[in-house]
């Protein structure tokens, strides 16, 4: 009996290995620079490369080009920009390695360009089709200076909000929900509660200004909504990464000044679920606590179609009540039409000072232990937030329901109630 289990699981993983690998990828002109790689987590398609025998430690800046071709009539508009990333970079062996991070899928968009400081590693010989898509990635990176210190965490002098810190290289983002490497998500706050002489883990926030923290609202209720937390009760853990572990090199432990609850907030009603913390002096940057920069006019207001990223250390795929280390997900902005239109739950749940996200696989998303995390997205290599973790309707089993939409404070409708509260307003 045992065999044949192990004979039947032999034969699904050969079958997915063969349906995996049935797809008829486009040829890369340089596969010892580029390369098509899958992963499985994510079941999305990436471009991986390497450069080798080049001189980044000299240069006081990088520049890397990518252009892309692909089969769909021109201004084709897609709900992914893509995005380059670099993996790691080895300045004694002048070597570099990235992904590439397509906007689609369907159909899988073709290498045309490749350059590296205005030199061209990578050329199709293909003629192009002139009718066809283009699209063009460019990332310019600051290669540390010899004499850094790589564990300089210092305050630095001058912090833009939603960038990282120039020893960090961000990570590449998947729809399964990976662990990401600590720094590259620096806004991401950990909020303890005290019950009675109990410190536990209660929710996360998103640090916007260098006193404030921007979280829910019902974090700060017992189960009931009849008992309110006051700030005395409240801890913040800035440049956090491992819950396990109250003292971290790098971290800050805050308790706040003051604790301000959206005076329209009802426990029963996610609308206006959202709070501030104010710290009661100043926080200093470094590279694991930097702000992210609030969602304003300039920016958009629709959203809907679009796929942003939430982390927090949320209720695992297995039931572990928490994740030890934060995990970072993409999952899209559908309308509150089509959110009321699959349950009728959502009624109750949806305003227009919300936002319904998701996947509604069963397998990616937002879990419990999410509630108050940033719903973030890149706009020209800087990340505004616009939105925050609220709720969902209950699978009845203490477990993640990632077949249902979740809702999010749509922190547009509040950011002058925000900025209200702004120390240096």
């Amino acid at each position: 009996m045992h065999k044949c289990a192990i004979a039947f699981v032999i034969i699904l993983f050969s079958i997915s290995i063969t349906l995996t690998d049935a797809r008829e990828l486009p040829d890369s002109p340089c596969p010892e620079i580029f390369r098509y790689r899958y992963n499985s987590t994510s079941r999305q398609w990436y471009g991986w490369g390497q450069i080798k025998n080049q001189n980044i430690t000299d240069v006081r800046s990088f520049e890397l080009y990518v252009k892309l071709v692909l089969n769909v009539p021109q201004d084709t508009k897609f709900n992914d920009e893509g995005k380059i990333e670099i993996l790691k970079m080895d300045k004694t062996l002048g070597s570099l390695e990235f992904t590439v991070h397509f906007p689609t899928q369907s159909p899988l968009p073709e290498i045309h360009k490749i350059i590296f400081n205005d030199a061209t590693l990578c050329e199709t010989l293909s003629t192009i089709n002139p009718r066809w898509e283009s699209i063009r990635m460019r990332l310019v990176f600051k290669p540390q200076a010899a004499n850094d210190n790589d564990n300089n965490d210092s305050q630095e002098d001058h912090v833009e909000c939603g960038t990282l810190h120039r020893l960090v290289n961000s990570t590449p983002l998947v729809a399964g929900g990976e662990a990401v490497d600590r720094g590259t998500w620096p806004w991401l706050v950990a909020i303890y509660t005290f019950t009675g002489p109990t410190l536990g883990y209660r929710c996360g926030g998103s640090l916007i200004t260098e006193r404030m923290v921007l979280t829910t609202a019902h974090c700060f209720f017992r189960r009931s909504g009849g008992i309110r937390l006051k700030a005395r009760d409240v801890v913040m853990f800035l440049g956090k990464y491992d819950l396990r572990k109250l003292d971290e090199e790098g971290g800050k432990i805050i308790y706040p000044d003051s604790l301000i609850i959206h005076p329209e907030y009802n426990f029963h009603n996610p609308d206006a679920d959202i709070a501030v913390l104010v710290a009661p002096e100043v926080i200093e940057f470094t590279r694991f606590i930097r702000p992210i920069c609030l969602w304003n006019i300039s920016l958009t207001e629709n959203v809907i179609d679009r796929v942003g990223v939430v982390a927090g250390w949320g209720m695992d795929e297995v039931g572990n009540a928490f994740s030890d280390l934060p995990k970072r997900v993409r999952v899209p902005v559908v309308s509150n039409s089509v959110c009321r239109n699959s349950s009728q739950q959502y009624l109750f749940l949806t305003s227009d000072r919300t936002l319904c996200v998701g996947w509604r696989n069963g397998t990616d998303g937002v879990c419990q232990g999410d509630s108050g995390g940033g719903y973030a997205f890149d706009n020209s290599g800087k990340w505004y937030l616009r939105g925050l973790v609220s709720t969902s309707p209950s699978s009845g089993q203490g477990t993640c329901n990632l077949n249902e939409y979740v809702v999010f404070v749509d922190i547009l409708k509040f950011i002058d109630w925000i900025r209200s509260h702004d120390q240096k307003a």
